[in-house]
């Protein structure tokens, strides 16, 4: 099983992708509060340095905060996304 966890209630913004050999692959952003261009790149760099596409993702957890609430929003809508794609 595949997990994508996205951070994004700070002014930096991460994710990584993990199973049971733990962490496969991560990135984060300092490039403070620029969160909706910054993830959607990030999410392509960890699934390509984990060698995972999209569709083999079980489960996508983000955190909630509390933070930043554009930073939140960009975060859960990633999540969403991902999910019902």
């Amino acid at each position: 099983m595949l997990i994508l966890g996205i951070e994004s209630s700070t002014s930096q913004v991460g994710c990584a992708i993990g199973g049971h050999e733990g962490v496969l692959a991560s990135a984060h952003s300092s490039r403070g509060k620029r969160h909706a261009e910054n993830l959607t790149p990030q999410i392509e760099f960890v699934c390509e340095q984990a060698r995972v596409g999209l569709q083999e993702i079980s489960v996508v957890a983000v955190d909630i905060g509390p933070g930043l609430y554009t930073g939140l929003r960009v975060g859960v809508t990633s999540a969403v996304s991902i999910a019902l794609d």
